[in-house]
């Protein structure tokens, strides 16, 4: 059995057809498209989330040095 966590949700039924046209035009299943297309978003998010942690702790030293001297 693999490790996963079972989510769901409700889509619009605009929303759902035009997810249904986009995956019979590319020739893929609803589920892995809409997996696939949610990793991608966490996975931007992620990096994204990180980068101003990053940002906000080298800036947080920045100002720390800049006091020390004064």
């Amino acid at each position: 059995m693999s490790d996963s966590k079972k989510r769901s949700l409700s889509l619009s039924l605009k929303l759902n057809n035009d997810l249904e046209e986009l995956c019979s035009a590319l020739g893929v299943n609803i589920h892995s498209y809409m997996i696939n297309e949610l990793a991608k978003a966490v996975q931007r998010d992620s990096l994204a989330l990180s980068l101003k942690k990053t940002q906000g702790d080298t800036m947080a030293k920045l100002f720390e040095m800049l006091q020390e001297k004064e």
